[in-house]
């Protein structure tokens, strides 16, 4: 089909006008291609790879375009999405691979759909066969300027046909993909694969699936260069995701991967190297533990109401590890009588957060043992199908101030929930209480969508699952939780310091805390256990006047051991993932206050692929779960091979820090003023990322055996220790001369084989825990307590070369 243009001079049509066109063909939309193979790109910044990235409003000269048939068409992300576009804007008829609407608020419009990225980076492999052999010295190999090319799904091809036959018929494109990064990379490069050069350019910005918002959003179209900066930052994130996926996995899997492993590659990338290296801190801290038994003493402390329960619990450096003079210590306690010193002060609890993405896959692990994809699966359905949630790829925890002017009708919907719903709506009575953490309308304005939170669209006519009813009733008692006042209570901590013998200077102590208003509690039951986990002690202690005089009347040990780290399970990894500024060490400070404000290592449309991608690699295994719980994740023997012998040549790959930085590098181009500074910054780190690609790469080669020699590596040493962990606790003969000519292909096959049994004997079982405390005491001073559905294909990454 020959590209349709028009002089600059043509005018554009008024939104809202109908055209005199000829009626759409009824013939169907050819399943092939029939345009020519777009031009290949000339510069990642200013043209961004092929496509003029501000698509102007007014067409380059060429050939004037006959009367277009449609006003408008309409780039939607996935199928689903354009049917709810036809719904919103008056409904439409279903064609072969797009949907006609006839008579819409813009005019005669053609909605076409595709699944997800219909695009892909040019890859080595498109660029010539020498670059499959993966020893040539063709590598490493750095494209400038890799070209977009259609997807080699079939799917993807047939609405490129589609959109290349159709878009030259429209007055104006609108680009209403999903409203994030990735969402404006997608919109743009179908666009760009269809060769169109439409009158005019709008991007429709709507974070939310119902008809009502979404028919606001087409009227009230934006100036596509708004997000510019956006597309640019994707398209660089790409770019280096390319560029390091398919680099690392030829370093990796030539100069590393023993060869007695076998056929198979080890892949690697930005992100992949980020969560091993999370993975691999975790897999240290739990081979290294040291289960250290040790005592507390309870001591039973007469007062004037009664008796009161203080506990001795010094700490970690002053432990009582001898049992016999812990024991000395209880018996010298008996009979002291001290002044009791009694402090009280108001504490207030905040409600919790509303739900991220990220945060929401967590919380569902933790309660109901839901994977990642489950979890992530359930969302989008309660998105697109429903309509029930705002768009459920969110990060932010906040919502804008329009948000807070619709909360009492999206209350009012809520009754439908049952108790204790209408209670605590009846108890706000339309008062809300709007807080600076949950309302923030710059962050709303950068991102265009909000925390995940209900929508408008009434529950009771809607037939859901029962896991949909779950998550819906989570968020919902987020969102009303979120703008009812603070829980407020009187903290009381009441302590003896006796003066002179063997307990001399030593601090005896209970604390808790009275509720005196329960606020946003009053959603939570016990069954919830939110309320809990969001607070904290909440016991009652016997009244005690300050000074006054208690008298130890008895006292007695506990026996407690320490716990060893707990494993990551599928979904609390995404949280650390999150969260990388808490795995910082604690001698680089400067660089945990940077990362505090970053988005962590990935987005939230890909973090849980890139761990089901390196499960499916054999870099990381499951083990088995314990009751309800998500089951815990770990480096194999392979993975710990891996990042092992990567630490010591170039350990950026797998320190989470370094793609964290780099994500906050790409939100500096999002948030650039304008389009040239957009470009300088893009062009800076695209600059930054190849030399750092091409030096690791080198050092890799470098430091790496040769591949004839790769199966007699030598096992690394934290793969010794490991054996000889296992070996140890499962009372296996290993001579010492054996571990020390182990291969590292014959170490992983030793954890490999004997892992799951290691950690039974070692007492965490499916979540990681060791024995808990062997008393039955009270506790503390006896007061103290996938890709997503929607489809989205990625246009690069880490894909085998």
């Amino acid at each position: 089909m020959e590209r349709a243009s028009c002089s600059p001079s043509t005018r554009r049509p008024e939104a809202g006008t109908r055209r005199s066109a000829a009626t759409t063909p009824e013939a169907p939309v050819p399943s092939t291609a029939n345009g020519a193979t777009p031009a290949p790109s000339t510069s990642i910044s200013s043209a961004c790879a092929g496509m003029p990235p501000r698509t102007p409003l007014v067409a380059e000269e060429g050939p004037v375009m006959a009367a277009p048939q449609f006003d408008v068409g309409i780039l939607a992300e996935k199928k689903i999405q354009a049917e709810q576009y036809a719904a919103a804007l008056g409904g439409g008829a279903m064609r072969d691979g797009y949907i006609e609407v006839a008579r819409s608020p813009l005019g005669r419009a053609v909605i076409i759909w595709g699944w997800g990225h219909v695009d892909r980076l040019e890859e080595p492999r498109d660029e010539g066969e020498e670059f499959r052999d993966w020893r040539s010295k063709v590598w490493p190999h750095i494209n400038a300027r890799p070209r977009v090319l259609p997807s080699d799904d079939p799917k993807c091809k047939r609405q490129i046909a589609a959109a290349k036959k159709l878009l030259p018929q429209c007055a104006m494109v609108i680009g209403a993909s999903d409203p994030d990064r990735e969402g404006e990379t997608i919109w743009r490069h179908f666009l760009e694969l269809t060769g169109a050069r439409p009158r005019a350019v709008k991007r429709m910005i709507c974070a939310e699936s119902n008809p009502g918002p979404q028919r606001a959003a087409f009227i009230a179209l934006k100036d596509p260069d708004q997000y510019y900066g956006r597309f640019v930052a994707g398209r660089a994130r790409s770019v280096i995701d390319l560029w390091e996926g398919t680099n690392h996995t030829v370093a990796c899997s030539v100069f590393l991967r023993p060869g007695d492993l076998g056929k198979g590659y080890w892949p690697m990338g930005r992100v992949k190297g980020a969560v091993l290296g999370i993975l691999h801190r975790r897999h240290v801290e739990i081979r290294d533990f040291r289960e250290v038994a040790y005592f507390e003493i309870l001591a039973e402390v007469r007062v004037r109401a009664g008796t009161v329960t203080l506990r001795h619990a010094p700490s970690a450096e002053e432990r009582l590890t001898d049992r016999a003079a812990a024991l000395a210590l209880a018996e010298a306690a008996r009979g002291i009588a001290e002044p009791l010193a009694v402090e009280q002060k108001p504490v207030e609890t905040p409600p919790p957060k509303l739900f991220s993405k990220t945060s929401f896959l967590t919380k569902a692990g933790a309660r109901w043992g839901w994977s990642g994809d489950k979890s992530a699966e359930i969302l989008q359905g309660l998105y697109q199908d429903k309509g029930l949630i705002t768009y459920p790829r969110s990060e932010l925890t906040v919502v804008a101030s329009s948000d807070v002017e619709k909360a009492p009708r999206i209350m009012e919907q809520l009754r439908v929930l049952g108790e204790p719903f209408r209670s605590a709506i009846d108890r706000l009575d339309g008062r809300l209480t709007v807080r600076r953490s949950v309302v923030n309308d710059r962050q709303v304005a950068e991102a265009s969508h909000t925390a995940i939170i209900p929508t408008d669209v009434p529950a009771d006519g809607l037939r859901l699952t029962e896991d949909e009813a779950k998550a819906y009733r989570l968020i919902a008692q987020r969102y009303v939780a979120a703008f009812m006042p603070s829980a407020q209570g009187l903290r009381t901590t009441v302590s003896m310091v006796p003066r002179s013998g063997p307990c001399r200077d030593r601090l005896f102590r209970a604390a808790g805390t009275v509720e005196t208003e329960s606020g946003w509690r009053v959603l939570f039951g016990a069954e919830d256990g939110e309320a809990d986990e969001e607070g904290g002690e909440t016991d009652r202690l016997t009244p005690v006047a300050d000074g006054e005089t208690g008298t130890v009347s008895a006292a007695r040990l506990e026996d407690k051991r320490t716990r060893p780290p707990v494993p990551y399970t599928e979904t609390s990894i995404l949280e650390a993932m999150l969260e990388v500024h808490r795995l910082v060490p604690p001698d680089k400070e400067h660089l945990r206050e940077i990362l505090k404000s970053s988005k962590g290592v990935g987005t939230p449309a890909t973090r849980e692929t890139v761990i089901k991608e390196l499960i499916a690699s054999q870099l990381v295994e499951r083990g088995r779960a314990r009751g309800k719980g998500t089951p815990p994740i770990d480096l194999s023997g392979q993975g710990i091979m891996l990042v092992e012998a990567l630490l010591p040549i170039v350990p950026e790959l797998v320190q989470p820090e370094t793609t964290a930085l780099l994500e906050m590098d790409l939100d500096r181009i999002e948030r650039a003023r304008d389009s040239r500074g957009a470009d300088r910054l893009a062009e800076q780190v695209l600059e930054d990322a190849r030399e750092r690609i091409l030096r690791q790469f080198e050092a890799i080669r470098a430091n790496g055996r040769p591949p004839e020699l790769s199966g007699s590596r030598p096992a690394a040493p934290g793969q010794r220790t490991f054996v000889a962990a296992i070996a140890e606790r499962l009372g296996l003969a290993l001579p010492p001369e054996r571990l020390a000519a182990m291969s590292a292909g014959e170490a992983s096959a030793f954890i490999d084989e004997h892992k799951a049994r290691f950690e039974e004997c070692a007492g965490r079982g499916g979540n990681g825990r060791s024995r808990s405390s062997r008393s039955t005491g009270p506790a503390r001073g006896g007061q103290r307590r996938d890709e997503p559905s929607g489809g989205r294909r990625r246009s690069s990454g880490t894909r085998r070369p």
